[in-house]
């Protein structure tokens, strides 16, 4: 042992100490977000520091400069609290639904959400794990808006989760028109209208140097089984109430089918596609219903069961005689119906039916309209015919091509073969 004299000094000589290193900081860990997180949906994040109180205190002195959008990279440590808001002015985050680690995989089970604790200040709160993350779906209460229309008649008809026309639905209309620029909503851009108390009291479209404000009460939204979205006409996006009728749906577009009766339709594309009579317009749309297709307001006529007779005359004087029918790509098929176009060129193809020897075809054949017995009038009829002093084979044909208008009953187009001129 050490031996000293009283009153004597001790030297005692300390080797290979190493001086007290600073304890490493704890490893910080990145939190990123799916790429479907965007809009409403966006999300950003404060990360608690260890060791301080969080409470509703602490969240109210956080400021805007606080919190960060995602990705943070070394956001924060194991353990270490981290507090998640909606991004979008005017959104509240409700729920956190799914949180991955960086390889996508789903850890959510694994990891501590809380949603109820600070649901007032509209934050959750979950417990960063010891590796990266990323979150990858989550809950707002913004009201999804799927489609909006704007009518020629200054209508605005919207898809969306109820038929609630409070301010949260009606902003998020508007934003859905600003931000999608398309079909009837091109050039245009949105802000609610509220009256002195914050109710809305309609839309504001804006498009270039014009104004247009459409009242509450021209507004309508409901749920996708609800409403209908379509194309009228050359028009896309078109949205209607199910319930609606034909008449309501054109007049949207402003559309009037001309020479509207029994006997002029408009052709609808749905499950079962459909000829609705022009003059009576007042039924539902039909099931499933995608288009309504009015031939550029000038309607179809329906064929009869014989669209076409051909009367024998000309070099076509054979045991058969004559026959016509239209073009197939001239035709529309509606259900049991067969329609073509009023006031487009159409295509009859004659057949001869008989076989004309060289020298007894003397006259060749044209052919004329019969008016007394055709249930459409007939403009613009044009045919080359079969020529004369050439053998014609049975099979043989030639095209007529003709206008129709003003059906009278479903249509026959009665033509009558005489000599070339």
């Amino acid at each position: 042992g050490l031996v000293a004299k009283g009153g004597e000094w001790v030297v005692v000589t300390l080797k290979n100490l190493e001086k007290a290193k600073a304890p490493e900081p704890a490893a910080k860990y990145n939190v990123a977000a799916n790429s479907t997180l965007t809009g409403d949906s966006a999300v950003k994040i404060h990360v608690v520091p260890d060791g301080t109180t969080l409470d509703t205190a602490y969240i109210d002195a956080l400021t805007d400069a606080d919190w960060s959008t995602l990705p943070v990279t070394k956001a924060a440590a194991a353990g270490e609290k981290v507090l998640v808001k909606a991004a979008a002015a005017g959104e509240n985050l409700t729920d956190i639904d799914q949180i991955n680690n960086e390889d996508g995989v789903d850890k959510t089970s694994e990891i501590t959400v809380d949603e109820t604790t600070y649901a007032a200040k509209k934050v959750v709160v979950f417990t960063m794990p010891a590796y990266n993350v990323r979150i990858a779906a989550v809950t707002t209460d913004a009201v999804a808006i799927s489609g909006v229309y704007f009518s020629k008649t200054g209508k605005i008809n919207a898809i969306g989760p109820n038929s609630n026309k409070d301010l949260k639905t009606i902003e998020a209309i508007a934003k859905y028109i600003t931000k999608n620029n398309t079909n009837s909503l091109q050039g245009l851009s949105a802000v609610v209208a509220q009256d002195i108390n914050g109710n809305p009291t309609g839309i504001t479209l804006t498009k270039g140097s014009a104004t247009q404000t459409v009242g509450i009460s021209d507004i309508a939204v409901d749920t996708s089984a609800n409403m209908v979205t379509l194309k009228v006409d050359s028009t896309e996006g078109v949205i209607a109430a199910r319930t609606a009728d034909y008449a309501t749906v054109l007049g949207y577009e402003q559309i009037t089918v001309t020479g509207a009766s029994a006997n002029v339709y408009i052709f609808v594309d749905a499950a079962t596609d459909e000829a609705v009579a022009s003059g009576t317009l007042t039924g539902t749309l039909a099931s499933n219903i995608t288009a309504i297709d009015t031939n550029n307001k000038l309607g179809y006529a329906k064929l009869d069961t014989t669209p076409v007779t051909v009367a024998k005359g000309g070099a076509l004087n054979g045991t058969n005689g004559p026959s016509g029918a239209f073009l197939p790509t001239d035709v529309k098929t509606a259900g049991s119906d067969k329609l073509v176009k009023i006031g487009e060129t159409l295509t009859i193809v004659v057949t001869a039916g008989d076989a004309v020897a060289q020298a007894a075809n003397t006259t060749g054949a044209t052919f004329t309209v019969d008016a007394a017995t055709s249930t459409a009038t007939v403009a613009e009829l044009k045919t080359d015919g079969f020529a004369k002093n050439v053998a014609i084979a049975a099979t043989d044909t030639v095209n007529v091509t003709l206008k129709i208008s003003t059906p009278t009953n479903d249509l026959v187009i009665a033509l009558e073969a005489d000599n070339l001129p």
